[in-house]
């Protein structure tokens, strides 16, 4: 029962607002809004020049006034959800046209539009979603997403499968990676490294899927150490998060497999410093990261390593460019396939799975399309 779901989670909704930034007043009327101001930067630049009003979920600020909270607890004892009764109570204040996310596997996100009538409601998509491929068919269900930025028709397939509640595909690849094309792309064309580990630090997977998970993502590293010593390689370990704190527990994680040997390059805000040193490198290696699968759409030579034995991990579209046999020996031997591949013969072979899995256009770069849908869906005929 919605209500009680309601009542059982607001609480700790509560505690989560109890620093927020309260004003007194509604928010402004706005042609767009941003639901969820956690990727805010990806998205803003899309948006202009026309302004936006940002629907903050995490306890940041809020608007109170009296027809906001009765509207605000309406809503939650329907959906169950007191951000997204509170999040629906903004959205009849700002009256948007469009509705944007970056968050696109939110439940916040997929109850706000499927109750939200009067506005269309956009989700870009920021990850390979491994997470959405393994998720059981009630909560599949739930997923509902009126108008969906994806990468590929890797995703249109799946979303087709797994039931859940699409009304617009748009297959037009990764925006971050879009983004780093045209800031950075032409500054990292030489070769530094000649392998680059994918950081994928996994504390806590053994329990949270199975025993030996995080092995099976730890060797992949200690095998492309080994690759490189035996074979006198240069190697980096592209770090994934920038918090000093959380480098820390990645880097101490990583350290049951490799040793000094891997020079580790932590993350640069704002640089895209894994795409760079990805495309500054021979070859790359990982699990299931995102960059890895951009770096692929990029005709980068790229190895994905599932040494889990369950399919469900296996990177979608078989090549030269996976690898599912867990010993050395393989690695090594697939290792030697790629380093003799010139990087234009290898983005010949990968050129249709990059295109199923990362569909980018250079004729119409990712944020290109979604600055020209959005500027569309701003000149509706409400206004």
């Amino acid at each position: 029962m919605a209500w009680l779901e309601c009542i059982v989670r607001l609480p700790r909704y509560l505690y989560q607002n109890r620093r927020a930034k309260v004003t007194w007043s509604p928010p402004r009327q706005a042609k767009i809004a941003i639901f969820d101001a956690t990727s805010l930067r990806f998205l803003s630049p899309l948006c202009r020049p026309e302004k936006f009003e940002i629907i903050y979920l995490h306890g940041e600020s809020l608007n109170l006034t009296f027809g906001i909270i009765l509207s605000a607890i309406r809503w939650s004892l329907k959906t169950g959800l007191p951000q997204v009764g509170y999040a629906l109570a903004q959205l009849e204040c700002i009256k948007p046209l469009i509705v944007l996310t970056f968050i696109d596997n939110s439940r916040l996100f997929y109850e706000a539009s499927r109750h939200f009538k009067n506005a269309r409601f956009l989700a870009v998509q920021n990850a390979a979603r491994h997470d959405t491929a393994h998720l059981p068919a009630a909560l599949a269900k739930k997923i509902h997403i009126p108008e969906f930025a994806c990468f590929g028709e890797f995703e249109i397939s799946l979303y087709k499968k797994i039931g859940a509640s699409v009304g617009c595909f748009y297959p037009v690849g990764s925006l971050r990676d879009s983004y780093y094309r045209e800031q950075f792309g032409s500054l990292n064309s030489r070769i530094e490294y000649d392998i680059c580990i994918v950081g994928e630090a996994s504390p806590g997977w053994d329990k949270l899927e199975f025993p030996g998970m995080e092995d099976a993502i730890g060797n992949i590293a200690k095998h492309a150490e080994t690759y490189a010593i035996k074979f006198g390689k240069t190697i980096c370990l592209a770090s994934k998060r920038p918090a000093m704190a959380a480098r820390e527990r990645e880097l101490q994680w990583y350290g049951k497999y490799i040793g000094d040997r891997v020079v580790v390059i932590g993350q640069v805000p704002n640089q895209y410093t894994t795409y760079g040193l990805i495309d500054r490198s021979a070859v790359s290696v990982g699990f299931i990261s995102t960059a890895l699968h951009e770096g692929l759409a990029r005709g980068k030579r790229v190895l994905f390593c599932n040494f889990t034995g369950l399919e469900k991990w296996d990177f979608p579209a078989k090549g030269v460019w996976c690898l599912t046999d867990p010993g050395y020996e393989a690695f090594e031997k697939k290792m030697h396939e790629l380093f003799a591949l010139s990087e234009d013969t290898f983005k010949q072979l990968s050129a249709n799975a990059a295109k199923y899995t990362v569909n980018y256009s250079q004729q119409l770069p990712t944020h290109h399309f979604l600055q020209r849908l959005i500027a569309k869906a701003v000149n509706g005929a409400r206004y």
